[in-house]
C-alpha cells in the first residue's frame, strides 16, 4: 500500500463503524428518529462508495507505478543481455577477417574469449528472462487493465530476449566448430608429422633390404645404420607427440 492508501483507511473503518452503529440503533428507534437514522445510513453509504472509489484509484495509480518500475528494471536486464551479445561479436571478429585458417595461438585465444563470452552472455540471458517470467507472474495479481497493459509490454521484452537468446545459441554453435576444427586441425598435424617421420626410416632402411646387400660397403651399411636410429627416435618422437596430441585434444572436445 502506498501513502495514500493508507490515509483512506481510517476514514473507511470509520464509516464502517458508523453504518454498524446505525443499524444498531434502527433497530429500536422509531418515528421520526428511525427517519433520521435512515437519512444517515444512505449518506454514509454513499460517503462509503465515495471512499472505496478514491481507494480503488489510489490502489491502480500504486499498481501502475510498480509496473512502470519493473518494466524499466526489466528492459535494463534485457539491454543487457543485448550488449553481452556484442562483447561475443567482438570475441570472434579473428575469425571474421577472412583467413582460411588462423594461427594457433591467435585461434587458441578466439575461442578462449569466445567461451567466456558466451558464458557470460547466457547467465545475462537467463536471468533476464527468469526476471520477466517472475514480474508476468507478479503481474496477474494486479487490476485487469493494469496486468494487460503489463502482461503486453513483458511479452514484447520477452520477444528481444529471445531473439538474443538464438543468436547467442548460434555464437555458441560457430564457437563449438571452430574449436573442433581447430583442435582437428592440430590432431592432423601432429600425426602427419609422424607419418612423415615413419616414412623417412622406411626410406633410409631401404638399403638393408636390397638384393644387392652384399655388394654395399661396411662404411655405407654404417651411415646407413646410424641414419636409420637418428630418423628412428624422430619417428618414435613423433609419433609419441601425436599421441598426447591426440589425447589431450579428446579430453578437451
Amino acid at each position: 500500500r502506498n501513502e495514500g492508501e493508507e490515509m483512506v483507511r481510517p476514514a473507511q473503518a470509520g464509516m464502517q463503524a458508523a453504518l454498524k452503529l446505525i443499524e444498531v440503533k434502527s433497530r429500536t428507534a422509531d418515528g421520526a428518529m428511525k427517519d433520521e437514522l435512515n437519512e444517515m445510513k444512505e449518506r454514509c453509504s454513499a460517503s462509503r462508495k465515495k471512499i472505496e472509489g478514491l481507494a480503488a484509484v489510489l490502489k491502480r495509480q500504486r499498481e501502475g507505478l510498480s509496473v512502470q518500475q519493473f518494466i524499466v528494471q526489466v528492459t535494463e536486464e534485457v539491454g543487457r543481455a543485448e550488449e553481452t551479445l556484442l562483447k561475443c561479436q567482438d570475441a570472434e571478429m579473428p575469425f571474421l577477417k577472412g583467413l582460411e585458417v588462423l594461427p594457433q595461438d591467435e585461434s587458441s585465444k578466439a575461442i578462449t574469449d569466445s567461451e567466456k563470452a558466451a558464458a557470460l552472455a547466457e547467465k545475462s540471458v537467463n536471468h533476464a528472462r527468469v526476471s520477466i517470467r517472475t514480474k508476468l507472474a507478479d503481474a496477474k495479481k494486479y487490476a485487469k487493465e493494469v496486468c494487460q497493459s503489463a502482461t503486453d509490454e513483458l511479452n514484447e521484452l520477452m520477444k528481444r530476449l529471445e531473439e538474443t537468446g538464438k543468436k547467442l545459441a548460434q555464437f555458441k554453435k560457430e564457437t563449438l566448430e571452430r574449436k573442433m576444427n581447430a583442435l582437428l586441425t592440430e590432431v592432423v598435424d601432429g600425426v602427419t608429422l609422424a607419418e612423415t617421420k615413419v616414412a623417412a626410416f622406411v626410406e633410409v632402411a631401404k638399403i638393408f633390404f636390397s638384393e644387392e646387400l652384399e655388394k654395399v660397403s661396411t662404411d655405407e651399411l654404417k651411415e646407413a645404420l646410424e641414419k636409420c636410429a637418428e630418423v628412428d627416435r624422430e619417428a618414435t618422437s613423433a609419433c609419441s607427440e601425436g599421441r598426447k596430441i591426440v589425447a589431450l585434444k579428446q579430453r578437451d572436445a
